[in-house]
């Protein structure tokens, strides 16, 4: 193709089939033009046999690489709540400057919303060369399926450069990961700037990203690993107790 890449697009992969075929069906579905412009790579996070995101992707029977330019990671170790040590092995292969990380069970069925993060990347990459400030832009827009919320966006989603991913130090591989945490230590860099788009979105009509339903069944070692079980105990020593009107999140079900 003669068109530039300017930004990855990451998804995480873990034994989802049905997320994982509405990424591409999402991809597929912008104009090539458009599509060109970005890579696709995926981390699947040691799926087993059967469920790897390479078997499925060859299953299809369509020859994806002469539509999109798509890369396949895998994880061989199946380690419990390795959502860090995969976003940091995307980030490290990712071929462009600027990723935007999104969640397996968030699609971006329409192209008005991928040309909106090249806009975003556009006026990030003017502002470092104005006085160096990194940008990472979050709170995405998204209509989400689940509970009957119209709006809810996702935490983990984001758009930023591999220069301020590393320089907020990464995800913690040896803690449980959460978005927040990330950004806090994002925060505490003098020269990035957490941009929050949400409202602009609306504003601007930009289509909302889209949220999956999530699986009505949690695997059981995401709930019982020692990470999870030590992320939980943190929590309730720096918060106290969690209410019990709180619901917990889809992968905190006991």
């Amino acid at each position: 193709s003669g068109f530039r890449r300017d930004i990855t697009f990451v998804v995480l992969y873990y034994e989802e089939p049905v997320f994982l075929s509405h990424q591409i069906e999402t991809w597929l579905a912008w104009p090539s033009s458009l599509r060109d412009r970005f890579n696709f790579l995926i981390v699947d996070d040691g799926s087993r046999t059967g469920l790897r995101a390479d078997a499925l992707l060859a299953a299809q029977g369509a020859d994806l690489d002469d539509h999109i330019n798509l890369e396949v990671y895998y994880i061989e170790q199946n380690l419990c709540w390795n959502i860090a040590g995969a976003r940091n092995l995307a980030v490290h292969m990712a071929k462009t400057e600027y990723i935007f990380v999104c969640d397996a069970d968030t699609t971006m069925p329409r192209y008005q919303t991928a040309t909106y993060l090249l806009e975003l990347r556009t006026l990030s990459m003017e502002l470092v060369d104005h006085n160096d400030t990194q940008q990472i832009h979050i709170h995405f827009d998204r209509f989400y399926e689940r509970e009957n919320l119209s709006r809810k966006p996702h935490p983990a989603v984001m758009l930023l450069s591999k220069t301020a991913y590393w320089m907020s130090g990464g995800c913690d591989e040896d803690g449980f990961f959460t978005s927040g945490w990330f950004r806090k230590r994002a925060n505490w860099q003098e020269n990035i700037e957490i941009v929050e788009v949400g409202d602009e979105m609306v504003e601007r009509r930009v289509p909302p990203l889209r949220g999956l339903p999530q699986h009505p069944l949690c695997p059981s070692h995401f709930v019982n690993c020692d990470k999870m079980n030590d992320y939980k105990a943190g929590l309730s020593s720096v918060y106290g107790p969690k209410p019990t009107d709180q619901k917990e999140y889809w992968y905190l079900r006991e």
